[in-house]
């Protein structure tokens, strides 16, 4: 410290131990026996000084020393600081490996050897920091620059935190530090150390009469050292007990080893998310905002493209907070993080994870599933053009379910994927519509009736059948009646499910055409199984007719169509169809005894044919 100031007391206040004149008898200061216990505002405050530090020290990982949103953060532990002390004559901090003591109070603790903010202080052979009234906003700066340093710093550019607070001379600052012999061999390290800190102590107090002898009142700050071998201290107070060194027991060594495991496994993104998360939640105004949230945006896509969906996950859920109105941000930070969200929802951010999705296990699949929930509506479209790049079946069932839970309510946002020049991914949005059941989707289906490919057709026909309301309705009827075969019979399907009625005047037409027989077999019978869940008593004479006719042409056909007539007498299931089908079993014709049997025997299975689901 500067002449000019004084000595600063090493104990105690400048009245219990006042500095001793040029020129006076020398004497050695001592502590008070019992230093005052401090109040409780007292350790929320200094624990306060602590804490804001600590963020000022992480956020200098983050922006530039002259980011303005850095200089607030920092400005803030520098105002604690010195504000607490301009109504205290000191503080002072003493130093363990884990933990700072403020007067017998734990005001802070780590046992993470990476971000504590005393491990390093402690390495270096310091062990008690004293703050006096008076200190400056630039001595607060120099001081927390010194951590920074120390912290921060790259192994091969590390300096001795000892040495540096002696190059600052920090004028309202003390540091009581020991020369570290760490280094030493084995050997030395099993030494009688009780006996050389007692050295220590009585050459450090030789030393300290010396540095008084020669600069009475100019003790400086820092540490001093020696060309002997002895180890010396700067500053050395009758507080600093005897140290003892013990060999490590081998509870002690399997200690260290399971914080070192702890260590190896500790989640440094998620650490680094985290603090990005924690300055985006400052209700403040700060700078740097696109900044951060582009680094968000890389480190969720690095995640991704590993294959893990949790992170993201949890980000992202964390962000759609904070863009929520109740969050209190302003509305610009608001608007901004859902920009980022929507970019990572774009159609080359997902689809850049086709190849690792399509490696995927389940539980993988899962983690995607719920992340892409939170990536929103902008999503919807590039996940449906995902839909068509998968390869796993399951899976595209799993998105699909997932875009539907994302576009309830605006199924306008499926619209722009119906125009995919892809069949299997309009045919997947087809099949979507159809799960969300909006009364909405009639609009999209009804073109898709007509698409060119029929997987496509067919499937928004069953989604029509789904949804199933009086415009759904109108739709399928017009299929029914339309030229096209297979949207007839995929639309017979539909209305049968509805027990739409309706059908009936449409089904008997079509089954009493002239070109009926030419009509491939499954087709055939799939009007049948649709005539008899909407039948009643009022058709049971055609179908007696057909179940009953003979013809020496077109034999096989007639067979067909026997057997789909007697199916539908069996749905029909009415007293007067069940005899038709007894009297059919009794008579002579074992062709027709054989299509009655079988359609009795398989009654409970051909009610409810719809029509297995073939997409995908």
């Amino acid at each position: 410290m500067s002449a000019e100031m004084g000595a600063p007391p090493l104990y105690g206040s400048p009245e219990t131990n006042p500095v001793v004149p040029a020129g006076g008898e020398k004497q050695i200061p001592s502590p008070p026996d019992h230093p005052a216990a401090p109040s409780p505002l007292e350790v929320k405050a200094v624990r306060e000084i602590i804490v804001s530090l600590s963020r000022a020290l992480r956020a200098s990982r983050v922006y530039q020393s002259d980011n303005p949103a850095f200089q607030k953060i920092l400005q803030d532990y520098v105002d604690r600081l010195c504000s607490f002390l301009q109504g205290q004559e000191e503080m002072v901090w003493e130093l363990s490996q884990s933990q700072i003591l403020f007067r017998g109070h734990t005001i802070y603790e780590n046992q993470d050897p990476s971000e504590s903010l005393v491990l390093r202080l402690y390495r270096d052979g310091i062990r008690q920091l004293r703050f006096y009234r008076g200190i400056e906003p630039g001595e607060a700066e120099e001081f927390f620059e010194i951590l920074r340093l120390g912290l921060y710093q790259e192994a091969e550019d590390e300096e001795d935190l000892a040495a540096l607070f002696w190059e600052r001379d920090i004028p309202h600052l003390e540091c009581l530090a020991v020369e570290s012999w760490g280094e030493s061999g084995e050997g030395e390290a099993e030494a009688d150390f009780s006996t050389l800190s007692q050295g220590i102590l009585e050459h450090g107090r030789a030393e300290l009469e010396s540095l008084w002898e020669a600069s009475p009142g100019s003790v400086s700050s820092g540490m001093t050292s020696t060309s002997t071998p002895t180890p010396s201290i700067a500053h050395l107070s009758t507080q600093l007990r005897p140290l003892s060194i013990f060999p490590l027991s081998q509870e002690e060594i399997d200690k260290v080893r399971t914080e070192m495991a702890a260590e190896a496994k500790r989640d440094l993104g998620q650490e680094f998310i985290d603090l990005l998360l924690e300055i985006l939640s400052a209700r403040e105004e700060i700078e740097g905002e696109r900044e951060i949230l582009a680094m968000l945006e890389r480190i969720i896509d690095s995640y991704c493209q590993q294959g893990d969906f949790h992170r993201p996950y949890n980000t992202l859920r964390l962000l759609r907070r904070l863009q929520d109105s109740s969050s209190g941000l302003p509305e610009a930070r608001r608007k901004r993080i859902g920009e980022a969200i929507e970019r990572m929802g774009g159609s080359d951010q997902l689809g850049a994870l086709v190849k690792v999705l399509n490696r995927a296990d389940e539980d993988t699949l899962f983690a995607f599933r719920a992340y892409a929930y939170f990536l929103g509506p902008g999503a919807i479209v590039p996940l449906c053009e995902m839909t068509g790049e998968l390869k796993q079946m399951k899976f595209r069932r799993l998105l699909c379910e997932t875009i539907v839970q994302m576009a309830q309510g605006q199924v306008h946002r499926l619209e722009p994927a119906l125009r995919d020049q892809r069949w299997y991914v309009v045919r997947n949005v087809a099949y979507i519509l159809g799960m969300m059941k909006d009364p909405q989707g009639v609009r999209l289906l009804r073109e898709l009736v007509r698409h060119p490919e029929f997987r496509v057709k067919k499937e928004a026909i069953r989604s029509l059948g789904s949804i199933g309301n009086a415009e759904a309705r109108r739709v399928l009827l017009g299929c029914l009646e339309a030229a096209d075969p297979q949207a007839q019979v995929a639309a017979a399907h539909a209305l049968a499910s509805l027990q739409e009625r309706k059908a009936l005047p449409s089904l008997l037409r079509i089954i009493q055409a002239r070109d009926f027989l030419r009509r491939e077999k499954e087709d055939r019978k799939a009007f049948f199984d649709a005539l008899g869940r909407l039948g009643s008593n009022e058709q049971i004479p055609l179908l007696e007719g057909l179940l009953f006719r003979r013809n020496f042409f077109q034999r096989r056909e007639i067979e067909e169509d026997r057997e789909g007539a007697a199916r539908a007498l069996a749905l029909i299931g009415t007293a007067e169809a069940r005899r038709i089908l007894q009297k059919g079993i009794k008579g002579r014709d074992k062709a027709i005894a054989q299509a009655c049997r079988s359609a009795l025997s398989s009654l409970p299975t051909v009610a409810g044919l719809a029509g297995e689901e073939e997409w995908m």
